[in-house]
C-alpha cells in the first residue's frame, strides 16, 4: 500500500562469479552489477475515458490551514506555514495546481514554487478540472500583533475564507436558481453545485488552523450540505487535524494573555464530515506554562442540544515518547514535531520537515544520529484495516506510508480507513463498522450546534442570531473582556468588519474615511440618552422609565456588556465579504439621542455584490415619522418606502429595528426582486454616516439577516412541505403563493394569498414594545393595505370587512403589543394582519390571552408568540368565506380555529443556552365561535384532562394538531422540559426553580 503524489527509489544488486576465465587455470573473477532507479505513484483523476466528468469537477480539492503561533523566546519561526508551502509545493509537483488565497483581495490567485527562494510566485495556469486543486489559505498575512489581542480573529477568516471557497465553486461551474425561479417546489434555494464542491474535499488544519477549518465546515455543512459529492456518488468531506489547538483562557496560560483574549470556539466534528482524522502531541503537563498541549477531539458530555452525545474524530493518534517528541523546550516552535510527522507522511522522500528543520525519524539510521538507539523511538508505521504491523516493528515500514496522509483520497488510502469503535479498528463495511450513516449520527455534531467559546465571566454564547450567524460579529459582542472594567477597548480593528479605507465621490470633493476601531464599541450601559427617563405631557420625569430600566440592564445582577457601535458623522463601516442567506431580510437595529434627531442626519446602508454589478443602497432620514391624517393610507407607507427613504419610530428612545431591500416597496417590475439576486452569493454591505457638520452620532446594532420575530423558528411542517418563502413573482406564477413569508419589523407572517389571510404570525414582546401606564397609548383604527404583497395578490381592504356580523377583524399581532409608537401601531393595523374572527371570541377570551402575554413582560419578561389559524370552515359542503363586496374585490376565507404558542424567557435578549433555568411554554387552541362558559374561565379551566373542555394546550398538543414543530430552533433538552407543560400561572412572572 504505497502513498500517492510520491517518488520510491528501488535497487537491485546481482553479484555472480565469472566461470569461465579468460587466463585457462586461472581462478573466475567476482562480478556485481547494480541498477537504481525511482518510480512515481500518482495522485489519482478523472479517468480520461470520462471527459463529461472531467468538466464537472477536479478530482480532489485540498484545504491547507495553519494558524497563529506563538513566538517562542528565541523568535518566530513559522514551522506549520513552511510545512503547509512543502505539501502545497509536492502536490503541484504531482500534477495539482496551487491557488493561494490574498486577504488584500479577497480572492484566490495561482501561484507556483520557487525552489530557490522557498516562496510563492504569480502563475497563469488556471485549475484543470479532472485534476488536483490545493488552496492554501493564508488568512494571516497583513494581520498586525494588535489584531489578535481580541475576540473571534479565526472566526472572521473562516467566514471571509467560506465566502471565496464558494465564489471559486461559482467560478467552476456553480450556480444558484434558475431562469424563472431562485426555489425549488420545497421552497430551498436551488444551488447547483460547481468543480469545487462536486470533488472530495480534505480540509488539514495545523494547530489553531483546525479552528479556521472546523468554523469554515460548518458553513458549509449550513450552506452546500451536499459538499464533497457528485453525481450520487459517495460524499467525501475529509476533516485532519494535526496538534488542534483553541487560544481562550482555559488553554493559554495567564502569562500570554494576549493569545487567550483570541476566544477561539471549539474545534468541533460537524455531522458534514465523513472522515476525521487527529494527530496531537501531548508536549507537557497541563500544569506546564512553557508549552501549547494538543488534545484529542473525544466526546464532550452534556451538550445542550443533546447531552452526552458523542463526538470524535474518527482516528486519535497521539505522538507519544518518540524522537523528538519529548517535553517541549522553551526555545521550541509549538507543534513543531507533531507538524513534521505529518508532513513526513506526505512526502516520504523529505528527511527534514521543513527543509532545513525538524529531523523526520523515519530509519534506523536517523535514530542512530540522535544517538537514540531504540527501535520503539521510530514515528511511522502502517495503521491502515489491511495493515497488521505494530509499532516499531523490525520488519513494519517505517518510511510513512499507510498512515497519516495516506487515508486522504490523494493518498490513495481512503478506501482503507479505520474508525475506531470503542477502541477497535474497524474498516468501514457494514459487516464490521454497522450501518455507516448510524455511525455518523453517533460520532458527529449538527452543524445548529453553537461552539462558540463561553465562561463565567464573560457570558454565553457571543456570535449572534444562529450557531452559522448570518452575519458575523452583526452584534458587535464578539469582543474580548476588558482587563480593567474603567479601561477603554484598544484601537485595534473589529472583527468581521473591514478596516479598508472607502472613499465617497461628492461632486468634485473626495473623502476618504477609516473604518471604526474597537474603541467606537460602546456598552449599552455608557450609552447616557439610553437612561433618560419618560417625560410626562406635565414635564415630570417618570422614574424607572429609562430604555435601561425597561430592558432591566439597570437592576440585572450579572449584566454582561452587550456592545453598539458609535458612529460619527463622516464615517462609514463595511462588513467583509460574506454569503448572503437563502432568505431573511437584513435587518439592524438604531438609535439616535433624541437632541439629534430631526436635523439633517442620513443614514445610508449598501448591499455590494463582489462579483456582479449589483447594488443597492437604502436611506435612513434621522428625524420622526409623522404620519399626518390628510395624506390617507400613504401616512404609513410614505415612512417606509425607501423611494421617500425610512424615518424614526421608536428610535430615539432605544433601539429601533430597521428592515432595509425588503421586498416590493421600491416599485420594481422585475419578478426577481431587490434582495433575491444577491441570494447564495458574495456580496458586504456598508453603513454610512452621511456628514452634515451637525455633530450627529448615532449607535447601530444587531446587523443580521432574518426577522428577530422568528428567533427560535419559523413553525416547521412535519408533512416536509416547504417553509414559508419570500418570492417577488406575480401571484399566478409564486411558488409561495399560499405560505408567503412577509417580514416586517413589528412581526412576521405566513401569508396566505389564496385564502387572503395570514396562515400564521411570529413576534416578540418586551417592554421596548409597550407602552408606560403613565404614557398615550395608541389606539388608531386607520387601517392599512399592505403594499409589500407582490404583484396581482390581492389587497384586502378595510371594507372588506365592514357589516360581517358575526365576525370582525381579528389582530394575529395584536395592537396592544405594539402600543409605544404611532408607527408600529400602524403595522399592526395593516390588513394582511387580520382573519375574521367572530366578534365574542376576539373579546374578551382573545383579548385576555394575549393580556396574559404581556403580564409576563411587564414582570421583565420577554416573550415570543407564534398564533396563527387552522383549518377554514366549512358551510354547505364549501369553505365559508366573507363573500366579495364588489367586481374587483375577492371573498375572505373564514378560519374554523385559533391557536397560539407563547415562549417566555427569564429576561430580554436571552440567549437560547441562557434559557434553561427559567424558561416556561404554553399554548391555546380556541374554535371560532361564540364561546362557552369553560372557555370563558379558561384561567380556572385549564387543568381539564379532555382538551375539548378546555382552551389551554401544551405545545405538544399543538404541534401534534397542527402538524407543525413550533419553535425548533430551541436545544432538544431545552424543548423536551417545556413541550409538555400546559399549566396557567396567575400571576405572570416564571417561578423559580423547581416551583
Amino acid at each position: 500500500m504505497l502513498t500517492g503524489g510520491q517518488t520510491y527509489h528501488w535497487a537491485l544488486k546481482v553479484k555472480w562469479k565469472d566461470e569461465a576465465p579468460a587466463v585457462p587455470g586461472a581462478q573466475g573473477n567476482n562480478e556485481e552489477q547494480i541498477e537504481i532507479k525511482q518510480f512515481d505513484t500518482k495522485l489519482p483523476a478523472e479517468e480520461s475515458d470520462k471527459p463529461e466528468d472531467q468538466r464537472k469537477r477536479f478530482s480532489s480539492v485540498t484545504v491547507l490551514t495553519a494558524g497563529m503561533q506563538p513566538p517562542p523566546e528565541n523568535g518566530i519561526v513559522d514551522f506549520p506555514e513552511k510545512t503547509v508551502d512543502a505539501m502545497a509545493a509536492q502536490l503541484e509537483d504531482a500534477g495539482a495546481v496551487v491557488m493561494r488565497y490574498r486577504p488584500q483581495s479577497q480572492n484566490w490567485s495561482s501561484v507556483t514554487f520557487n525552489d530557490r527562494y522557498s516562496w510563492w510566485d504569480a502563475s497563469n495556469k488556471e485549475p484543470e478540472k479532472g485534476k488536483p486543486l490545493v488552496l492554501v489559505a493564508d488568512w494571516k498575512t497583513g494581520l498586525t500583533p494588535e489584531s489578535f489581542q481580541n475576540a473571534g480573529v479565526a472566526e472572521a477568516a473562516a467566514d471571509n475564507l467560506f465566502a471565496s471557497i464558494a465564489k471559486l465553486d461559482l467560478d467552476y461551474g456553480g450556480k444558484v436558481g434558475e431562469e424563472n425561479s431562485l426555489y425549488d417546489d420545497n421552497g430551498n434555494l436551488i444551488r447547483k453545485q460547481g468543480a469545487v464542491f462536486n470533488a472530495p474535499l480534505h480540509f488539514i488544519g495545523f494547530g489553531q488552523g483546525a479552528v479556521v477549518n472546523t468554523e469554515i465546515i460548518q458553513r458549509l455543512g449550513t450552506y452546500f450540505p451536499e459538499a464533497g459529492g457528485f453525481k450520487g456518488e459517495e460524499r467525501d468531506l475529509h476533516m485532519t487535524t494535526v496538534d488542534p489547538f483553541e487560544y481562550n483562557p482555559e488553554t493559554v496560560p495567564q502569562f500570554r494573555n494576549t493569545l487567550a483574549r483570541m476566544l477561539d470556539p471549539e474545534i468541533v466534528v460537524w455531522d458534514n464530515v465523513t472522515y476525521a482524522d487527529n494527530y496531537y502531541q501531548v508536549q507537557g503537563s497541563q500544569q506546564d506554562n512553557k508549552v501549547l498541549i494538543g488534545k484529542a477531539l473525544e466526546k464532550i458530555p452534556d451538550r445542550p442540544d443533546a447531552p452526552g452525545k458523542p463526538d470524535r474524530a474518527d482516528i486519535n493518534y497521539e505522538l507519544k515518547d518518540w524522537a523528538g517528541f519529548d517535553r517541549a523546550k522553551e526555545q521550541d516552535n509549538a507543534h513543531r514535531a507533531a507538524v513534521a510527522w505529518y508532513g513526513g507522511t506526505a512526502d516520504v522522500n523529505e528527511s527534514q520537515i521543513p527543509a532545513g528543520q525538524q529531523k523526520v525519524f523515519r530509519r534506523l539510521g536517523d535514530l542512530l544520529t540522535e544517538e537514540l538507539n531504540d527501535p520503539n523511538k521510530s514515528w511511522f508505521v502502517p495503521g491502515h484495516t489491511k495493515s497488521s504491523f505494530t509499532h516499531a516493528q523490525e520488519d513494519a515500514p517505517w518510511e510513512g506510508i499507510g498512515t497519516g496522509w495516506f487515508y486522504s483520497v490523494n493518498g490513495g488510502g481512503d478506501k482503507f480507513r479505520p474508525y475506531f469503535v470503542e477502541g477497535e479498528s474497524k474498516p468501514k463495511g457494514k459487516d464490521e463498522l454497522g450501518d455507516f450513516e448510524e455511525y455518523l449520527k453517533e460520532n458527529r455534531t449538527p452543524v445548529t450546534y453553537d461552539n462558540t467559546y463561553t465562561d463565567e465571566d464573560i457570558g454565553t454564547r457571543m456570535r449572534g442570531d444562529y450557531a452559522t450567524t448570518t452575519v458575523f460579529n452583526g452584534n458587535f459582542d464578539v469582543v474580548a473582556p476588558k482587563n480593567n472594567p474603567r479601561d477603554s477597548l484598544p484601537d485595534i480593528p473589529i472583527a468581521g468588519w473591514s478596516d479598508n479605507n472607502e472613499v465617497s465621490q461628492e461632486g468634485d470633493e473626495a473623502s476618504t474615511t477609516n473604518s471604526p476601531s474597537m474603541s467606537s464599541l460602546i456598552d449599552w450601559k455608557e450609552i447616557n440618552s439610553l437612561d433618560k427617563p419618560y417625560t410626562s405631557p406635565d414635564g415630570r420625569k417618570v422614574p424607572g422609565t429609562s430604555f435601561l430600566d425597561r430592558m432591566g440592564i439597570n437592576s440585572a445582577p450579572n449584566y454582561r456588556p452587550n456592545y453598539a457601535l458609535k458612529l460619527e458623522e463622516g464615517e462609514s463601516i463595511t462588513h467583509n465579504p460574506f454569503i448572503v442567506p437563502d432568505w431573511g431580510i437584513l435587518r439592524f437595529n438604531l438609535h439616535i439621542p433624541s437632541e439629534l434627531a430631526g436635523k439633517s442626519g442620513k443614514l445610508n446602508v449598501t448591499l455590494k455584490s463582489l462579483d456582479s454589478e449589483d447594488k443597492i443602497t437604502e436611506t435612513i432620514l434621522l428625524n420622526p415619522a409623522k404620519f399626518p391624517r390628510s395624506e390617507g393610507d400613504s401616512f404609513y407607507n410614505k415612512d417606509i418606502n425607501r423611494d421617500a427613504n425610512r424615518k424614526l419610530g421608536y428610535g430615539t428612545r432605544g433601539f429601533e429595528t430597521f428592515h432595509v431591500f425588503d421586498t416590493f416597496y421600491s416599485g420594481s417590475t422585475d419578478p426577481q426582486k431587490e434582495l433575491e439576486k444577491f441570494r447564495g452569493k458574495r456580496a458586504i454591505v456598508k453603513f454610512e454616516l452621511e456628514k452634515t457638520n451637525e455633530n450627529i452620532e448615532v449607535y447601530l446594532d444587531d446587523v443580521f439577516f432574518k426577522s428577530a420575530n422568528l428567533k427560535f423558528g419559523q413553525p416547521i411542517p412535519k408533512n416536509g412541505s416547504s417553509l414559508a418563502k419570500y418570492s417577488g413573482a406575480a401571484f399566478a406564477d409564486n411558488p409561495f403563493k399560499d405560505r408567503l413569508l412577509l417580514e416586517k419589523p413589528q412581526y412576521t407572517l405566513s401569508y396566505n394569498g389564496q385564502n387572503n389571510i395570514p396562515n400564521w404570525a411570529s413576534f416578540q414582546i418586551n417592554n421596548s414594545w409597550i407602552a408606560l401606564q403613565e404614557e398615550k397609548k395608541f389606539g388608531n383604527r386607520t387601517y392599512i393595505n399592505d403594499k409589500s404583497l407582490p404583484s396581482k395578490f390581492y389587497q384586502v381592504t378595510n371594507n372588506d370587512y365592514r357589516s360581517r356580523a358575526p365576525y370582525t377583524r381579528g389582530h394575529l399581532t395584536p395592537i396592544s403589543s405594539r402600543s409605544l409608537s404611532l408607527k408600529d401601531n400602524k403595522a399592526v393595523n395593516m390588513m394582511s394582519n387580520f382573519v375574521p374572527q367572530h366578534k365574542k371570541n376576539n373579546l374578551p377570551i382573545w383579548e385576555e390571552i394575549e393580556n396574559y402575554a404581556q403580564d409576563f413582560v411587564r414582570a421583565g419578561r420577554e416573550v415570543y408568540v407564534i398564533t396563527g389559524i387552522h383549518q377554514i370552515k366549512q358551510k354547505d359542503g364549501k369553505d365559508e368565506v366573507l363573500p366579495p363586496k364588489s367586481p374587483s374585490s375577492q371573498p375572505i376565507k373564514v378560519p374554523q380555529n385559533l391557536w397560539k404558542a407563547m415562549l417566555v424567557l427569564d429576561r430580554p435578549h436571552a440567549t437560547v443556552p441562557d434559557a434553561t433555568d427559567n424558561i416556561y411554554a404554553v399554548g391555546f387552541y380556541v374554535e371560532n365561535k361564540l364561546p362557552t362558559d369553560k372557555e370563558h374561565n379558561w384561567r380556572e379551566n385549564w387543568n381539564q384532562p379532555n382538551k375539548g373542555d378546555r382552551i389551554v394546550w401544551s405545545i405538544k398538543e399543538l404541534e401534534d394538531r397542527l402538524q407543525y414543530n413550533l419553535f425548533p430552533n430551541l436545544p432538544s433538552n431545552i424543548k423536551k422540559t417545556i413541550e409538555k407543560n400546559k399549566y396557567i400561572y396567575p400571576s405572570g412572572p416564571i417561578p423559580n426553580g423547581d416551583d
